[in-house]
């Protein structure tokens, strides 16, 4: 079904054109900024959502890893939620990766099976890395709009949601 709504906005805040202007082109000039504040909201979101992931597969292999197993990955966790603290992305980022060096023999112990590809070879670093260049791998698979990204647009995806309307909504601002 297509529905269809308008929708006029009115100024009742007893703005003037003026005022109106001049919070448009403050809004213009902090854009960059604005941008910058969401890439750090993005890189922190999923740095927590790699955390829990982690935890929650520790908690799913039950008695599978030893304390010993799971101590350098734990104390990586704690290291990535330190740098979380900082809006430096290049800290965060540094973090998540020393925190999946140290989750990956885990992994390979926990899934021996499908830690090689089916003829027995390995994906070796520099081969991952050239996957991760190219952008299509990097948006699937590591990006925040990757479908395993814990986002609003990825949960929308998987519910078809098209919140928060299910239709075009055709708006005027009135000054």
């Amino acid at each position: 079904m297509n529905k269809k709504a308008n929708i006029t906005i009115t100024s009742s805040s007893g703005l003037s054109k003026e005022e109106i202007e001049r919070a448009r082109a403050d809004a213009e000039a902090h854009a960059a900024e604005d941008e910058k504040k969401l890439q750090v909201i993005n890189k922190k979101n999923s740095a927590e959502s790699m955390c829990g992931a982690v935890e929650r597969a520790f908690k799913d292999a039950g008695d599978k890893l030893t304390d010993d197993d799971k101590k350098p990955v734990v104390e990586k966790i704690a290291a990535v939620r330190e740098a979380l603290k900082t809006d430096d992305i290049a800290k965060i980022d540094a973090a998540v990766d020393e925190m999946n060096k140290a989750y990956e023999p885990v992994v390979k112990k926990l899934y021996p099976e499908s830690s090689s590809m089916p003829n027995g070879q390995q994906f070796s670093k520099e081969q991952m890395e050239q996957m991760m260049k190219d952008p299509k791998f990097a948006q699937m698979f590591g990006g925040p709009n990757s479908p395993f990204a814990n986002s609003t647009a990825a949960n929308n995806a998987a519910t078809n949601s098209t919140k928060p309307s299910d239709g075009p909504v055709d708006a005027e601002v009135v000054g």
